[in-house]
Protein backbone atom coordinates (compact mmCIF):
# COMPACT_ATOMS: atom_id res chain seq x y z
CA UNK A 1 0.00 0.00 0.00
CA UNK A 2 1.38 3.65 -0.99
CA UNK A 3 1.63 6.18 2.05
CA UNK A 4 -1.22 8.22 -0.20
CA UNK A 5 -3.48 6.04 -1.66
CA UNK A 6 -5.63 7.53 -4.41
CA UNK A 7 -9.33 7.36 -4.50
CA UNK A 8 -10.68 5.16 -6.71
CA UNK A 9 -11.35 6.71 -10.17
CA UNK A 10 -8.51 9.29 -9.76
CA UNK A 11 -5.75 9.93 -12.02
CA UNK A 12 -2.16 10.90 -10.49
CA UNK A 13 -0.83 14.14 -11.50
CA UNK A 14 2.27 13.85 -12.65
CA UNK A 15 4.84 16.51 -11.44
CA UNK A 16 6.81 19.05 -13.40
CA UNK A 17 9.91 20.94 -12.96
CA UNK A 18 10.33 24.90 -13.27
CA UNK A 19 12.02 24.50 -16.65
CA UNK A 20 9.17 22.73 -18.34
CA UNK A 21 6.82 25.04 -15.82
CA UNK A 22 9.09 28.10 -17.57
CA UNK A 23 8.55 26.48 -21.61
CA UNK A 24 4.84 26.71 -21.05
CA UNK A 25 4.42 29.96 -19.84
CA UNK A 26 6.60 30.74 -22.65
CA UNK A 27 4.45 28.69 -25.28
CA UNK A 28 1.31 30.66 -24.08
CA UNK A 29 2.55 33.97 -24.32
CA UNK A 30 2.33 34.42 -20.57
CA UNK A 31 5.10 36.95 -19.32
CA UNK A 32 4.62 37.26 -15.34
CA UNK A 33 3.24 34.18 -13.12
CA UNK A 34 3.39 33.16 -9.28
CA UNK A 35 4.74 29.96 -7.88
CA UNK A 36 3.32 28.55 -5.06
CA UNK A 37 4.73 26.20 -2.55
CA UNK A 38 3.12 23.36 -0.94
CA UNK A 39 4.68 23.55 2.14
CA UNK A 40 1.94 24.35 4.13
CA UNK A 41 1.07 20.94 4.11
CA UNK A 42 3.44 19.77 6.65
CA UNK A 43 1.67 21.83 9.26
CA UNK A 44 -1.86 20.34 8.39
CA UNK A 45 -3.26 19.47 11.91
CA UNK A 46 -4.16 16.26 10.66
CA UNK A 47 -0.50 15.10 10.85
CA UNK A 48 2.28 14.74 13.56
CA UNK A 49 5.31 15.83 11.16
CA UNK A 50 8.56 15.84 13.12
CA UNK A 51 10.73 18.73 12.28
CA UNK A 52 7.65 20.78 11.13
CA UNK A 53 9.27 24.13 10.43
CA UNK A 54 12.47 22.65 8.99
CA UNK A 55 10.37 20.67 6.43
CA UNK A 56 8.33 24.08 5.35
CA UNK A 57 11.55 26.04 5.38
CA UNK A 58 13.23 23.48 3.28
CA UNK A 59 10.32 23.11 0.69
CA UNK A 60 10.55 26.95 0.55
CA UNK A 61 13.81 27.40 -0.17
CA UNK A 62 13.61 24.36 -2.96
CA UNK A 63 11.11 26.29 -4.69
CA UNK A 64 12.48 29.85 -4.79
CA UNK A 65 15.77 27.90 -5.54
CA UNK A 66 14.14 25.92 -8.67
CA UNK A 67 13.12 29.20 -10.05
CA UNK A 68 15.65 31.33 -8.77
CA UNK A 69 17.67 30.73 -11.87
CA UNK A 70 15.45 32.53 -14.51
CA UNK A 71 16.27 36.03 -14.79
CA UNK A 72 13.05 37.23 -14.88
CA UNK A 73 11.46 35.35 -11.43
CA UNK A 74 11.74 36.80 -8.27
CA UNK A 75 11.36 34.67 -5.35
CA UNK A 76 10.81 35.62 -1.72
CA UNK A 77 10.88 33.35 1.24
CA UNK A 78 8.67 34.52 4.50
CA UNK A 79 10.59 35.25 7.51
CA UNK A 80 9.86 33.66 10.45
Amino acid sequence: MTPNPLPPGATAVQPIDADRVIALLDSAGIRRALVLSIAYTWGNPSRHVEDEYEKVKAEIIKRVTDISHFARTQGSMPRA
